[in-house]
């Protein structure tokens, strides 16, 4: 059966969720994620167009704690530049919604999800997508209440949530190409190296935690230094905090963590490339992999450098961005890496 079309569908998917990655981290970083207050469905679609809807929008704006504590000399000219972040943000999500959805039925009524356990694999990307679209607003609702900051914790959930989809939709491309074929390989070589990977995959989706953590409590901006964290290796109030909220709270336990974790994805990577090596075979097919992996894995490093040494005030647009962009990409190369291993590297 030709699955092309299903195949296509899936990559424009994953185009489509990488761009709304990069739209929620330029929002955030314009201090624009709290522009607009309310959370429509089909309404919100279109924006404010005459100065009397814009003036509703901002009066709304003028009302959360944003407004009042951070931007309260603000004028209606900024707003509209904010709002315009934040709105095409939720724009590209309804966007989104329309392109996987209707194909979706379309190819469903016309029986290219086969075989028969393919349609209830299809229809979990529906749902995640749902589960995305409503994390997005829980996450943006804990910045209207009280504090002008989303909680980090949800900033950070809403961030694993489009890499979880992200990662199924590539496990479902996969599936597709290796004619739905799930069986995992058994071959010794793969076993060894298939967990190694595995730990690999964990330690990455840690630092992306962290990173998700980094942003949502701003710790870059306490230490705008590198190597050292204000001229200090180990910082004194690393462990200023009691037990696990010393992991999750503490602004220079969460840097520091940060900034540990890349040289240990880089030991353990070169560690399985070695391996890897002893075993020519092996090495042969996934040699493109490895290459990818650690040019991804050196640039992320050298664009987490650079975002911290130029901190000035703020973080860089185009380099945070790109430094959070990078970081999904490497997750997504190494998750490529083990559906190959898992298949007995006949690809």
């Amino acid at each position: 059966m030709n699955y092309k079309p299903v195949e296509i569908w899936l990559k424009t998917g994953i185009v489509m969720i990488m761009l709304m990655v990069m739209i929620g981290g330029i929002t955030r970083l314009t201090g624009s994620g709290l522009s607009i207050t309310e959370w429509k469905v089909i309404g919100g679609t279109i924006p404010p167009i005459t100065d009397a809807e814009w003036q509703i929008a901002f009066e709304k704006y003028k009302q959360t704690p944003e407004f009042i504590i951070k931007n309260n000399t603000m004028e209606i000219s900024a707003f509209k530049s904010i709002f315009f972040w934040e709105y095409l943000h939720r724009l590209w999500g309804r966007l989104m919604g329309f392109v996987f959805f209707i194909p979706f039925i379309v190819f469903w009524k016309k029986g290219y999800f086969q075989p028969k356990g393919l349609t209830g694999k299809m229809f979990v990307v529906m749902i995640l997508g749902g589960l995305q679209g409503a994390l997005g607003w829980f996450m943006v609702a804990s910045g209207l209440v009280d504090v002008p900051e989303v909680s980090h914790f949800r900033l950070t959930a809403h961030l694993l949530m489009a890499l979880l989809l992200l990662t199924y939709l590539l496990w479902l491309l996969n599936d597709i190409r290796f004619n739905l074929n799930t069986e995992v390989s058994k071959e010794k070589n793969g076993n060894y190296l298939n967990k190694s990977i595995q730990l690999l995959l964990v330690i990455i989706l840690l630092q992306l935690v962290y990173g998700g953590f980094m942003a949502g409590k701003k710790a870059a901006y306490f230490y705008p230094t590198y190597p050292t964290m204000n001229g200090q290796i180990i910082p004194d109030n690393l462990w200023a905090n009691d037990g696990l909220n010393n992991l999750t709270e503490n602004v220079t336990t969460i840097h520091f963590i940060h900034r540990l974790l890349p040289w240990i994805i880089v030991g353990l990577f070169v560690y399985i490339l070695l391996k890897t090596k002893e075993k020519n075979h092996v090495y042969f097919q996934l040699k493109n992999n490895f290459v990818l992996i650690g040019t991804l894995l050196f640039i992320q490093i050298i664009l987490g450098i650079i975002t911290v040494l130029i901190l000035n005030g703020k973080i860089s647009i185009f380099w945070g961005t790109a430094h959070q962009i990078v970081g999904l990409t490497l997750f997504l190369s190494v998750w490529w890496l083990w559906l190959k291993t898992r298949r007995n590297f006949e690809c």
